[in-house]
């Protein structure tokens, strides 16, 4: 059972291994660092290398619909809605008359004699109308083109925007659920120490087995790795959530919340996004 928990042991140890090398590797293709300098940003140290990142200690029910103007997918989608709409606008003015006012002004140098020149201006102004009479339907067609344009783009933009809608609430069901999970985490991990000091007391005193010692100790391993992995979880969570409302974007979403997308509030894709038993 010993040499059996040992190799098992070594065997998690060279898996964990090579998975920090791989994200070592991911890291450095990310940013674009030379791999020592990674290194030494990442820690030497042991114990430094293998903390986990702290997340903050609060709770997030809800977060306002705006914040996902922050994304940069829902903010290039909501510039594509509004250069279709103003689209529409161009092409239906197109359809109507057209008056210009137009004009030239050209200087020229007149001899009037051998010894003598002369500048004089001759000048041109005066209006241009333009009439769209027939055109077998050409304007009428590209009003109709843009238009459908238009909900073409607005479709796209409510399509990413429950998009994000959904991957937001993902993350906060996945926050919630681990912050749920990570006391019955270490309630277990207590549990299983005190059961193993104290069948290890038992056994210096003759009164337990070797092998109840070592099933113990197993237990004990494999529920400070569950603690581990659900400590990790939490951390992607977070990451996730964050990475979901477009965090890290430098634009300026306030701006673009102001923006007009010729679009009335009851077809706005979103309103509000929350977790509260699953509703947004």
């Amino acid at each position: 059972m010993a040499r059996a928990g040992a190799a098992e042991a070594r065997s998690n140890v060279l898996q964990q291994q090579a998975q920090c090398e791989r994200g070592v590797k991911g890291l450095a293709a990310l940013t674009a660092l030379d791999e020592s300098e990674l290194r030494g940003l990442l820690g030497t140290d042991a114990e430094q290398a293998a903390k986990l990142p702290e997340p903050p200690a609060f709770r997030i029910d809800a977060i306002p619909a705006g914040v996902l103007l922050q994304r940069p997918d829902i903010a290039a989608a909501e510039r594509d809605v509004a250069e279709a709409s103003a689209n529409i606008g161009v092409q239906r003015a197109k359809q109507f008359p057209k008056l210009s006012l137009s004009g030239n002004i050209t200087p020229t140098l007149q001899n009037i004699n051998a010894a003598a020149l002369m500048l004089a201006q001759t000048w041109a102004i005066g209006p241009t109308l333009s009439l769209p009479l027939f055109d077998a339907g050409k304007r009428a067609a590209d009003v109709a083109v843009a238009e459908q344009q238009y909900l073409a783009a607005a479709s796209r933009f409510r399509d990413k925007a429950r998009t994000a809608v959904k991957e937001v609430e993902e993350a906060l069901v996945r926050l919630n659920s681990a912050g749920l999970r990570l006391p019955e985490g270490r309630a277990a991990v207590d549990s299983y120490r005190a059961n193993y000091r104290s069948l290890e007391a038992l056994n210096q005193n003759g009164l337990s087995s070797l092998l109840d010692v070592e099933t113990a100790r197993r237990n004990l391993l494999s529920a400070e790795l569950a603690l581990k992995t659900l400590e990790q979880e939490r951390v992607s969570a977070w990451i996730a959530l964050y990475r979901a409302v477009g965090g890290g974007w430098t634009a300026n979403a306030e701006a673009a919340a102001q923006s007009d997308v010729n679009a009335s509030p009851d077809s706005l894709p979103i309103q509000q996004v929350s977790f509260n038993g699953g509703k947004s």
